[in-house]
């Protein structure tokens, strides 16, 4: 019997899972370039990681443009993280309105990150309507199973916050 080769999803993964082990390295130059053979392969994963490598220059010039091309590509095949990424892009941009649009997109797919980041934009405005708006999304974002333990704690907080006041 002969051993059986590896598939096309399955090489791909593989240069994925060795991207990340070299970016925990502190190898920002390798995983990046690993990241990007696995994005050329159609990796959506590694597709949302190479625009967030271009989005903060780790390993490579910054350009927030590519990166947002990347994220975009990622977010074409269902990257959860690449919504929240195009959201806080155009956060950082100064493009609310826009940011808006993506944070609702990775809410409705359950990132709970991106319930307390909205959460945050709508605060900002101090609207009453948008108030019960961000009370909402953050009490899902305390509940969801999508969210770091940062943001939870810094939704928990908040949440705390508004109730009190």
């Amino acid at each position: 019997m002969e051993p059986r080769k590896a598939t096309r999803d399955e090489s791909t993964e593989g240069l994925f899972v060795q991207a990340n082990r070299e970016w925990d390295r502190g190898n920002a130059k390798l995983a990046f370039k690993l990241f990007s053979q696995a994005a050329a392969a159609g990796h959506a994963s590694a597709k949302n990681s190479v625009g967030y490598f271009l989005d903060h220059g780790l390993g490579i010039r910054k350009n927030s443009s590519q990166a947002l091309m990347w994220y975009r590509r990622a977010a074409r095949q269902g990257d959860l993280s690449a919504y929240s990424n195009i959201a806080t892009s155009y956060r950082n941009a100064g493009d609310t309105k826009r940011a808006k649009i993506w944070f609702e997109k990775a809410v409705a797919k359950g990132d709970g990150g991106a319930a307390a980041d909205l959460a945050r934009l709508l605060l900002d405005t101090n609207k009453e309507a948008n108030r019960l708006e961000a009370l909402r999304l953050l009490k899902a974002a305390v509940k969801s199973k999508y969210i770091s333990e940062e943001d939870r704690h810094e939704a928990t907080r908040l949440l705390e916050e508004l109730t009190r006041g």
